[in-house]
């Protein structure tokens, strides 16, 4: 638990996502500046962030939670363009 701490706050972020996913040709990113807002849960066992894109007209949200039994974190995206919560990631021990 509490892995996560460091992010709360307030933060100037970049964003970046490839201009053609698994597209012919090398890799090119596109980069894009965000604001966000990062807020604890549960003691320390989560937290929860909403970011603005101002230059997209966007906004994402990450959510990550402490498995107490396993012992992993999951992390799961959501944004303003499709409004699901993707498959978690998970990492941890």
């Amino acid at each position: 638990m509490n892995d996560f701490d460091f992010l709360h706050g307030f933060w100037d972020v970049a964003g970046r996502r490839l201009t053609t996913p698994l597209g012919p040709g090398p890799d090119a990113w596109v980069e894009f500046p965000g604001r966000a807002v990062v807020q604890p849960l549960f003691g320390g066992a989560g937290n929860i962030d909403a970011i603005t894109f101002p230059t997209l007209g966007r906004q994402g949200a990450t959510l990550r939670l402490f498995d107490q039994e396993t012992k992993l974190w999951s992390i799961h995206w959501s944004d303003s363009r499709t409004g699901r919560l993707d498959p978690a990631v998970r990492t941890g021990a």
